[in-house]
């Protein structure tokens, strides 16, 4: 039986103390990663790495928008040891705008969609090149607008969102970057979540029924949300040598919901 295997493999995973970021740290650790863990909230991180076995996970807690975050991160892989295998940048979130948005909204959306992880990824490609398992998964998302969403708070039922923008830039991005590490062996892919039950969307549709309704009117074919753990596994994959072949991708965990190909 194939096992995903990533013992002695270091990673930097962002987004880290909920959802999906949260998930993969478990999920990379339970394969024998060590995880540096970067998030906002330091009292989720450090109840995450006491959840998981002793020295597997390093919290590291700063934003990833603020300026200095990528030498921060780069200080803390060199502290830890100086090597670095994986990067999983998951940091981000939905932002519904009104057509007028001022530009605060569109920066501060490109800034925790797009901007951070390419910084910290350019920061962190030195370290990558020196491993022999060098990945950048990136979690993005639709780079199309909602088709008549279904909000529990109808303020947001919107179709304009500014983070479907930045993760369009990721995808373009991504799929360049990928082009110029190959030489070096670094695969460079895109995870992109459908309607996954994280915190933000728990907030957004409370109750069963708000759920429900939403799978009805964007006609899921899986007929459910998804789960943070759903993607954590296909994360784990593209991190893993039985994903060394792939780069340049976009992949879809969505059960289905999105009806076009990329």
């Amino acid at each position: 039986m194939i096992a995903l295997d990533l013992r002695d493999r270091v990673a930097v995973v962002t987004g880290a103390s909920a959802g999906i970021g949260r998930a993969t740290v478990g999920v990379l650790v339970e394969a024998g990663a060590t995880v540096l863990a970067v998030a906002r909230r330091e009292e989720n991180l450090r109840e995450l790495a006491e959840t998981l076995p002793s020295g597997a996970v390093i919290p590291l807690p700063l934003d990833i928008t603020e300026p200095d975050a990528a030498a921060w991160v780069v200080d803390a892989v060199e502290a830890a040891g100086g090597r670095l295998d994986i990067l999983v940048n998951a940091a981000g979130g939905s932002r519904t705008v009104a057509v007028d948005a001022p530009d605060s909204a569109w920066d501060e959306a490109m800034e925790l969609n797009f901007s951070g992880g390419r910084r910290l990824s350019q920061a962190l490609i030195p370290f990558l090149r020196c491993s022999e398992h060098g990945r950048i998964i990136t979690v993005t998302g639709s780079s199309e607008p909602a088709t008549n969403p279904v909000f529990a708070d109808a303020s947001r039922a919107s179709a304009l969102n500014a983070s479907n923008s930045a993760k369009a830039a990721a995808h373009a991005w991504s799929k360049g970057l990928s082009r110029e590490l190959g030489v070096d062996g670094i695969t460079v892919n895109c995870v992109a979540p459908g309607t996954i039950l994280t915190e933000q969307l728990a907030r957004i549709f409370p109750t069963e029924e708000d759920r429900r309704r939403h799978v009805e009117e964007m006609g899921i074919p899986a007929g459910r949300f998804g789960a943070p753990i759903e993607l954590a596994h296909t994360i784990a994959f593209l991190a893993s040598d039985l994903a060394e072949y792939i780069t340049g991708e976009i992949i879809s965990v969505d059960g289905g919901k999105r009806r076009f190909a990329f």
